[in-house]
Parts: structure tokens; C-alpha cells; sequence
């Protein structure tokens, strides 16, 4: 053998030496990945778990609070009831002081703690709330006005620990934003329904009912009932208009002079894309001079027409150049829930409507699913829909 074919003899080896060590550097760097994204597939499942988990906890929290809640409610005394004492006293271990339920040496309810779940340990998937505190007076009431069902009206009772002399309403919440406002037409000329688009605040009809010394019979017409309409037309942020009862409502109250009962225009921020949790709309109403919150009787109803639209509504008293709120007293109590599952923490916020017994909440005179039959009987000898009446 040459010494030429000596030398290529020797560089075939090198050669197959070369492409197995990249074949397995290649091989090694794909299961890598692999594996990182299984892992991370793996941490994403497990936090969501988690996370579930302590959201469970927390509304399991916000149910027992409830229970503290009623009682408390059924026998309203701050200082001889448990319940309500331990409401007052405004501490994480409520539930467990009223009695309801037993906490462990750290202030933990526990809900799950030596069950596997989901390939999870024991130790990982510890289910329990931490903290649970019950606020009796609110600073505000919140709702949902649902139109797509008709069920679009709230009546919120006006029982306050101040005498409030205006109400601040904010409405509408969208996480897609929200149309532009420029386009709205006259307040006077209103579209149908299906004319509204659907990222558009609602026009809000506002009324005051006024039940102190006021039978429901004689409401129409006189001093105990006022009605008002707010239009999203404008838009514009930081500021709030602010319209009186007495100001707006068309019908004669005891010598007032009539007013045409138009809608009025609210200010309206389009640009929330910033913030898609806030309300799009906010308007402040006047309640008239004599109406006193304090004693109960006084309600708001506030009802949403052409879309659906999240609402609050703070009650409020000004002193001097500073505006304070009011509080609501036991209308719309909340609970606060903190709920944990191993090292994952949720809080939930719950309002609960609490009973009135002082009046009764029609929305309407009737309600019906289906078609209604009306039977017309003009005089002895006609009668519209006799015997063909069927819904």
C-alpha cells in the first residue's frame, strides 16, 4: 500500500466520527426542546389547576359568609347577635368566630387537603380559604341590567347612613370598546332597537319613588315620583353632568311648571382601551329638597333600554366645595373572599342583595313568555275575540 492510500484510509474514519457527533448533537437538541415544552405545558396546567382551585376556595368562602350574613340580617342586633358582632368586628376569621365553621391554627378553613387531583400530591393541592370579611354598608350599589331578556330594571333602595342629595350613576362596561359616540342622533329623535348598535351605551330611564307617606296608588302626578332619561350622546372624560329631578320631569308636580321630559345628554369616555373595566358613562342626578334617605322608603329605579349595561350607583351628600358619600345602609352587603390552593391565592368580591321588607318590586304588571289573549267586550252585544282567544 502507497502512503497517498495510506492517508485517505485514515480520513474515512474521521468523516463518519464527524456526522455521527452533529446526527447526536441534533438529536439532543430536539428532545431538549421537547422536553421544555412539555414542561412548560406541564407548569401551564398545574397553575391553572391552581388557580381554579383557589377561586373554588374563595366562592366557598363567600357561601359560608352568606351564612353569617343571613343570620345576621334575620336578627339585625349589632351588639347581642354573634353573628352581626363578629361582622362589625371586621376580621378574616368571621365565619370560624360566628361559629359556622372550624379553622385551623394559622386562620385556614380547609376544603381539600389529602385528596389527588389532577396527578397532583396531597401537599401541592391544599384547598382552603384564608379570609372572609363582610361589609354590611356599602359605598355603592352594583348591578347588571340585562335587556336581552326584558328583565332590564333594578330598584335600589335608598336607605343611607348621610342624608344624600345626589345619586352618581356610571354604566356600561365593554371589553371590545365601544362605538364611536359622534354619530348619535338628537335625543328627541330616537331609533328602534334594532337600530342601536351593539357596542353603544344604553339610555338609562331614571326614576325616584318616593313611598314616605306616599301610598303607590297616588304616586302619578304628584310630588313622590320623578323621572328622568340619560342619553349617551357626548363624549368627553373627567366630567360629569349633573341634572335635578325637579328640573327634568314632565309632569306637573305641585305647581311646578311642566317641562318637556326630553332626554339629557351624558358624557361618555369612547377611549377606554386603556382600562376596559371601567364605566363608559357617568352622569350625578339632584334628589329633590325634602327627600330624606336616612329613614328608608325612598327608591331608584333605573331601568336600561336598547342594550344591556353593567351599572353602579353611589349615593352622595355635598358639604361645601367637597362631595362625600353617603353609604348605603344593609342595601347590597358584601363579602370578601380570599381563597388558596397550595401557593396560589384568589380573592373574590360578592355583592348580596338583601331583603326589603318595607315594599314590594314589580317590574311589570305582567310578565308572559308567550303570546297574550285580550278579550274585548264593548257593549252587551260585541265582544272582540269571543270564544277565538287563544295565546
Amino acid at each position: 500500500m502507497t502512503t497517498a492510500n495510506q492517508h485517505r484510509y485514515r480520513e474515512q474514519g474521521a468523516t463518519s466520527l464527524v456526522i455521527v457527533m452533529f446526527s447526536v448533537l441534533l438529536f439532543v437538541i430536539v428532545a431538549v426542546g421537547f422536553i421544555q415544552l412539555m414542561t412548560s405545558e406541564q407548569r401551564a396546567s398545574t397553575d391553572t389547576e391552581l388557580s381554579r382551585g383557589a377561586y373554588d376556595s374563595a366562592l366557598a368562602g363567600v357561601e359560608d359568609g352568606k351564612r353569617v350574613l343571613k343570620d345576621c340580617l334575620d336578627n339585625p342586633d349589632l351588639i347581642n347577635n354573634p353573628a352581626c358582632a363578629v361582622i362589625v368586628a371586621g376580621k378574616c376569621s368571621t365565619v370560624s368566630d360566628a361559629g359556622f365553621v372550624t379553622q385551623d391554627a394559622e386562620g385556614q378553613v380547609y376544603l381539600k387537603s389529602t385528596t389527588s387531583t389532577g396527578g397532583l400530591t396531597d401537599t401541592q393541592y391544599e384547598q382552603a380559604y384564608t379570609c372572609v370579611k363582610i361589609a354590611l354598608d356599602t359605598k355603592d350599589y352594583r348591578g347588571y341590567l340585562n335587556d336581552d331578556d326584558g328583565s332590564s330594571t333594578v330598584i335600589i333602595p335608598l336607605k343611607t347612613a348621610n342624608a344624600a342629595t345626589q345619586v352618581n350613576l356610571q354604566w356600561f362596561k365593554s371589553s371590545a370598546g365601544v362605538g364611536s359616540l359622534d354619530n348619535f342622533l338628537t335625543p328627541d329623535s330616537l331609533p328602534t332597537k334594532t337600530g342601536w348598535p351593539a357596542r353603544r351605551p344604553p339610555v338609562l330611564r331614571v326614576e325616584l319613588i318616593n313611598l314616605q307617606g306616599n301610598p303607590i296608588a297616588t304616586l302619578d302626578g304628584s310630588s313622590g315620583a320623578w323621572t328622568m332619561y340619560l342619553y349617551p350622546k357626548e363624549k368627553g372624560v373627567g366630567f360629569s353632568p349633573q341634572y335635578n329631578f325637579l328640573a327634568v320631569d314632565g309632569r306637573d308636580h305641585s305647581g311646578l311648571p311642566a317641562v318637556l321630559n326630553t332626554p339629557k345628554s351624558v358624557w361618555c369616555n369612547e377611549d377606554i382601551t386603556t382600562n376596559l373595566s371601567s364605566y363608559v358613562c357617568d352622569a350625578t342626578v339632584t334628589l329633590p329638597a325634602g327627600v330624606d334617605t336616612t329613614n328608608g322608603g325612598i327608591y331608584l329605579r333605573v331601568t336600561s333600554m336598547y342594550n344591556s349595561a353593567d351599572i353602579s350607583a353611589t349615593p352622595q351628600f355635598v358639604v361645601g366645595a367637597d362631595t362625600h358619600e353617603a353609604k348605603l345602609v344593609q342595601v347590597q352587603p358584601s363579602i370578601d373572599s380570599t381563597g388558596r390552593a397550595s401557593d396560589v391565592f384568589r380573592r373574590v368580591e360578592a355583592r348580596v342583595e338583601s331583603k326589603d321588607d318595607e315594599a314590594a318590586y314589580p317590574r311589570a304588571t305582567i310578565d308572559i313568555t308567550n303570546n297574550l289573549c285580550k278579550v274585548l267586550s264593548v257593549t252587551d252585544t260585541y265582544s272582540g275575540t269571543s270564544g277565538s282567544c287563544t295565546p
